[in-house]
């Protein structure tokens, strides 16, 4: 999200990594706030949520059905590329008479995550998501974001942060986000969490939400969550279930 970030790239790229890879896979799923891990080198995720929200206000009900897709690749240890991809449908109730867009493509974003430091419980860990925008509902809408996450860990808990400038297009005025999010795991496979996001302009009225998120095998997670967004003329809730699947050649490479 600052600055410093990128002389941040510059250095950290020619530096040994350490480990990133997990026993469990780290998805950014299910919470707002995203993960302050990369995925690892030699490493592929995909990772695939359905979100379902409704807003309404005074004489106006509408609703999308969404699928967004992320797909990562771990370059090295420490950095990874990554793209998101999303379609869905919105529907409106106007006076009761109802208009729907069709499916259409949501979401196309190219970007890429920097790990800048490793942490041990109050010392965070610490790292850097940028992505270039160049498709939205409204169609071609170049914009860009920028991502700042850290992860504090206690044993079995787990408090992240992520504060965000979203640029609606390229040259203009940012938006900026934050979300906070304390997480517990139940067992090494089992976490639920509840978070607090929003955005900086609009901070009297934030949103909640809390899921839970279980790993079957070590290389798979599902994942359920939902919440709402208060305060206001339109009132906001949504939910989504999703997955997260990892594969590597790691152990074949060595």
């Amino acid at each position: 999200m600052k600055n410093f970030a990128l002389a941040a790239v510059c250095g950290f790229f020619s530096l040994s990594g350490y480990g990133q890879y997990e026993e469990i896979l780290t998805s950014n799923r299910p919470s707002i706030a995203i993960s302050a891990w990369t995925i690892g080198a030699k490493t592929f995720q995909l990772e695939n949520g359905v979100n379902f929200t409704t807003a309404s206000s005074t004489g106006v009900k509408a609703q999308d059905l969404s699928d967004e897709l992320f797909a990562r690749i771990g370059l090295s240890e420490r950095v990874e590329a990554n793209v998101t991809v999303g379609a869905g449908n919105s529907a409106t109730w106007l006076g009761g008479v109802r208009s729907s867009t069709g499916l259409n493509l949501w979401t196309l974003d190219v970007g890429a995550r920097l790990k800048i430091l490793k942490g041990n419980r109050f010392k965070p860990d610490l790292l850097f998501q940028g992505s270039f925008r160049t498709w939205t509902k409204s169609g071609y809408d170049p914009g860009a974001k920028l991502l700042l996450a850290t992860n504090n860990t206690f044993g079995l808990f787990y408090f992240s942060t992520t504060f965000g400038a979203a640029f609606p297009n390229l040259f203009g005025k940012a938006d900026f986000t934050y979300a906070i999010c304390p997480e517990f795991y139940v067992r090494k496979n089992i976490s639920v969490y509840a978070e607090v996001f929003g955005w900086f302009d609009d901070f009297n009225h934030p949103g909640f939400d809390a899921g839970v998120a279980i790993a079957p095998i070590n290389d798979l997670q599902i994942d359920i969550y939902g919440g709402y967004i208060t305060g206001g003329a339109v009132r906001t809730a949504f939910g989504e279930i999703g997955i997260s699947w990892r594969t590597d050649w790691r152990k074949k490479s060595q």
